[in-house]
């Protein structure tokens, strides 16, 4: 039975025997840990990205990860021999399972030492390439036809804002959004975003849903030994379709009224191009003071009266912010997800 092929410079290896491989080429030692660790099957051992609070080590059994690779190559139409992106990062689980993936369904692996234009040297064209939403804005700035590389380009860790999407929606790029996390070995939803977009994340194969009374998302799957209730909050259409609302760790209590700082942040969303937090800082009269962060220099005057008129026409008074403060980069993690604890 074949592990799949690492492609470098156009050569291809067997994938689960890295004493064949090239003695340099990128991400070389950490691809060669995981696949000696599949080969001992030992279960995958992982950190979570430490977004919202302390990172925390996590044990998938080896079994999930199939289960998790195979729904994968199904839903997407991979079959053998497909060639596939590796431009994630391999200390976390997006990165991880790209290898994983690569050796249960026998892919062609490809891979490039994380960077914000990954498409740069590739030139094999590619059937699956997962990868940050901040990655493929950079590819769009700077080496747009790149796309013209990719059958399907998956977006993760982060969400995709509005102006994202209406980009590679001109560009006919065939892109989905993913919802998962270390804890569900990365997506287990997906969205279309262009060229045709959808509102709602489908389940995976071998997933379906439910919600808690207070709104928040739980999983069932063939890849969890039992129920996974979530700290997000969505609007459950069936038990394999929902809307995406926010989290449930982010929600602010200002005057006594909850607000979700993620669907502040949609209504607002395409309105300036910049990325746009919602914060909530202590205040002995409101209990959290709401505060809009935006990320770079000072907006324009033009791009301020439009801010201002947005926030006023989108939003209920209660959800808009007492101020609105700049900063020059939001803190991320490795593979680019916003740090909110940290603003």
């Amino acid at each position: 039975m074949k592990h799949g092929e690492l492609m470098v410079d156009g050569m291809g290896y067997p994938l689960d025997r890295p004493e064949t491989w090239p003695k340099a080429f990128p991400l070389a030692d950490e691809l060669a840990a995981v696949v000696y660790a599949w080969r001992r099957n030992e279960p995958l051992e992982i950190t979570t990205s430490g977004s919202t609070g302390a990172p925390k080590t996590i044990v998938h059994p080896l079994d999930n990860v199939v289960r998790s690779a195979v729904a994968t190559a199904s839903y997407f139409v991979l079959p053998e021999r497909s060639n596939v992106l590796l431009c994630l990062p391999i200390s976390k689980i997006a990165g991880r399972m790209q290898v994983y993936r690569a050796l249960i369904n026998n892919w062609c692996l490809h891979t490039v030492a994380p960077s914000s234009i990954p498409l740069k040297n590739i030139s094999a064209t590619l059937d699956f390439a997962p990868m940050t939403p901040h990655q493929a804005h950079t590819t769009l700035n700077e080496r747009p036809h790149d796309f013209r590389k990719v059958r399907s380009v998956l977006l993760g860790g982060a969400p995709v804002f509005k102006p994202l999407a209406e980009r590679l929606k001109l560009l006919g790029v065939h892109c989905w959004e993913s919802y998962g996390m270390t804890e569900t070995l990365t997506h287990v939803a997906v969205r279309k975003v262009s060229p045709e977009a959808e509102p709602f994340f489908r389940c995976l194969p071998g997933i379906s849903t439910e919600v808690t009374a207070d709104g928040a998302l739980v999983l069932h799957g063939d890849r969890f030994t039992s129920p996974l209730i979530t700290t997000d909050r969505v609007e459950r259409l069936d038990s394999r379709r929902f809307n995406w609302l926010g989290r449930t760790d982010f929600t602010l209590n200002t005057g006594g009224i909850k607000v979700q700082p993620e669907q502040v942040e949609a209504a607002l969303d395409g309105v300036i191009d910049r990325i746009l937090v919602l914060t909530g800082e202590a205040d002995d009269a409101l209990g959290s003071r709401l505060v809009l962060m935006i990320e770079g220099p000072v907006l324009e005057v033009d791009e301020q009266e439009r801010l201002n008129a947005a926030i006023t026409q989108r939003l209920q008074r209660y959800e808009q912010p007492k101020e609105i403060r700049y900063i020059a980069r939001f803190p991320r993690t490795e593979n680019g997800k916003i740090e909110r604890h940290k603003l």
